[in-house]
């Protein structure tokens, strides 16, 4: 996963090299209509693809990577609302992009619904289906599985539900974009408690010894800390919009200061699974 990450930010570098440098676009989202179209809707839906296959090591964690990766493909093929007009928008769009696909944003909304709404009722019915194979299970995997069943079924038929009511379509347009990529870095971020609870202190890390050592549920592994300067850095985000009357790149700033820990976190766990195969695994723990 981390390098799709890696893939996407290169391509959006890219587009920042051929603009000239101009001003960034207000949010990562935007390059959708840009030449980075092709990799940002690609790189989405292999991330949520990725999300619902990987098995996550604990209950919760897997349902909560399960509905994260639901959202994905919804957030790549409901473009953010852009005009021709917008800030920014002329030096990375092509003339065909400006022509075309700008203004025939809500026809390209329309057609992804359409074509989505068979898989989603597929997702829909997996994970139904497994929720009910695990109804005599442990607690947690039951509960968990439930969890992800349901969440993904209220969240698709919710927007369903605004996108087929004429009264409320505009709505739609203008919000699932932002609604479906909120959910989707909500679960992101609650997935890392799981995995932290689940690695359990580590004796390598500073955080367990000294003044440090009573709150070993909170800072007794990498991965706490990396959810702590998560939740900070979108915590400062919060607060320097308050404050700052206007500022047009909230989005985008937003969006890099949950991603960069992501690309961390993803990047440590795949190196902590690796010594846990070497090492043999680590006390069972709930979460």
């Amino acid at each position: 996963m981390p390098v799709l990450l890696v893939w996407l930010a290169v391509a959006i570098a890219t587009a920042w090299l051929d603009s000239g440098l101009a001003l960034p676009m207000t949010s990562i989202s935007a390059y959708y209509y840009t030449d980075v179209h092709t990799v940002f809707v690609g790189v989405l839906i292999a991330l949520g693809v990725l999300l619902v296959v990987i098995q996550g090591r604990t209950p919760w964690e897997d349902a909560l990577m399960n509905t994260a990766g639901a959202l994905a493909p919804f957030v790549a093929l409901l473009p953010t609302p852009v005009t021709a007009s917008d800030t920014c928008i002329a030096p990375y769009c092509t003339s065909r992009m400006l022509d075309d696909v700008i203004p025939d944003n809500h026809e390209i909304i329309a057609f992804n619904v359409l074509t989505a709404i068979p898989v989603w009722l597929i997702l829909c019915a997996y994970l139904t289906r497994r929720a009910w194979t695990m109804r005599h299970g442990e607690p947690r995997e039951r509960h968990s599985s439930i969890f992800s069943a349901a969440t993904t079924t209220v969240f698709g038929a919710a927007g369903l539900l605004v996108w087929f009511d004429d009264g409320t379509r505009q709505l739609f347009y203008d919000r699932a974009h932002l609604t479906s990529a909120a959910l989707m870095v909500t679960m992101l971020i609650a997935s890392m408690v799981p995995f932290a609870m689940w690695m359990g202190p580590s004796t390598r890390w500073p955080f367990t010894r000294g003044p440090f050592a009573r709150w070993p549920g909170l800072l007794g592994n990498e991965f706490w800390v990396v959810l702590w300067l998560t939740l900070l850095g979108l915590a400062a985000c919060g607060l320097v919009y308050v404050v700052k009357d206007q500022w047009d790149h909230t989005v985008l700033v937003v969006e890099i200061a949950a991603i960069v820990p992501f690309f961390l976190y993803w990047g440590l766990q795949g190196l902590a699974l690796g010594r846990r195969d070497r090492n043999g695994p680590p006390v069972e723990r709930s979460a």
